[in-house]
């Protein structure tokens, strides 16, 4: 059932007792002291006799703060934001119709810029007047005439050859 500690085994009855004593005293004490008497933890829930008397709480909550716009993080607090004009409403131009590509201006050079190697295939990457094109063999170069063959770093136009590079009108 319970056994004494081997402290208190060595003990002789008579002064066990005095040294196990005073535990229950105490536990009894605290049970039977007369304590003062306090107030619920929590008050009480009103009546509805009281609550028709007192202004309700919701009627008179204040409404929820204003949503603030955003502001820009990297601006300070205290740098002042500018006004902003009101735009005016974009007209549409009146329809026209598109003009045709200009023809190619001579004046304006043409450049090999590169061979590139597409789908296992060679093919000159050259830059003129209307945008860059992709030419494979047998198309026409401008100002140079058809391509024939497509070396690593130049390419073979009827009898000329133009490397990687080459500016020509």
């Amino acid at each position: 059932m319970f056994t004494l500690p081997p402290a208190l085994q060595s003990l002789s009855a008579s002064r066990r007792l005095l040294v196990l004593l005073p535990l229950p005293l105490a536990v009894t004490a605290a049970l039977v002291w007369p304590q003062e008497k306090e107030g619920p933890y929590f008050p009480p829930v009103p009546t509805l006799a009281e609550q028709e008397d007192k202004p309700s709480l919701q009627k008179s909550a204040l409404p929820r703060n204003a949503i603030l716009p955003r502001r820009d993080p990297f601006r300070p607090l205290n740098h002042p934001i500018p006004k902003k004009p009101a735009m005016a409403p974009a007209v549409s131009a009146p329809e026209t119709v598109p003009k045709p590509a200009a023809p190619a201006d001579p004046s304006v050079p043409h450049r090999l810029l590169g061979i590139l190697t597409v789908k296992g295939e060679r093919r000159a990457l050259v830059a003129g007047p209307q945008g860059t094109s992709l030419l494979a063999p047998g198309d026409e170069l401008p100002g140079q005439g058809t391509i024939t063959a497509i070396q690593a770093s130049s390419l073979h136009c009827e009898e000329k050859e133009l490397p990687v590079g080459e500016v020509w009108s």
